[in-house]
């Protein structure tokens, strides 16, 4: 039920917003932007603000990071361990980050609106 309730976020997520879900593979003890650093520095930019940053883990787990504008304060930190889903709110002014292990990280990451009702459990991890 899960599984059905998210793939129809996704859903509705990529037919209003034009975007699915997007899967990158971080080096092993990379770090990589996923939105807030602007134009050309953003790996997967949040289409709006705020967000909520829906990072689904594969094999291996990281840290995922919110920092202030001039990415010199934390202001959120959540170690996520594998196959693993978790949720980040974002808002303007803020950088998301996901910091890799010494294995690397694949994540795929989905934004939807604040208040919308998002799984709490892993899902099984989408196939490429």
């Amino acid at each position: 039920m899960r599984l059905v309730f998210f793939v129809s976020i996704l859903c509705c997520t990529q037919a209003s917003l034009g975007q699915g879900p997007v899967t990158i593979e971080i080096p092993p003890k990379c770090s990589w932007l996923l939105t807030g650093g602007g134009a050309g520095q953003d790996d997967i930019p949040a289409p709006f603000m705020p967000a909520v940053a829906l990072i689904q883990t594969a094999e291996s787990g990281g840290v995922v990071r919110v920092m202030d504008e001039q990415n010199e304060e934390i202001l959120s930190l959540l170690r996520v361990s594998a196959n693993t889903l978790c949720s980040v709110e974002i808002h303007d002014g803020e950088r998301l980050l996901v910091d890799a292990g010494e294995e690397g990280a694949r994540v795929t990451v989905t934004y939807v609106s604040p208040g919308v009702d998002v799984p709490a459990a892993p899902l099984p991890y989408p196939q490429d």
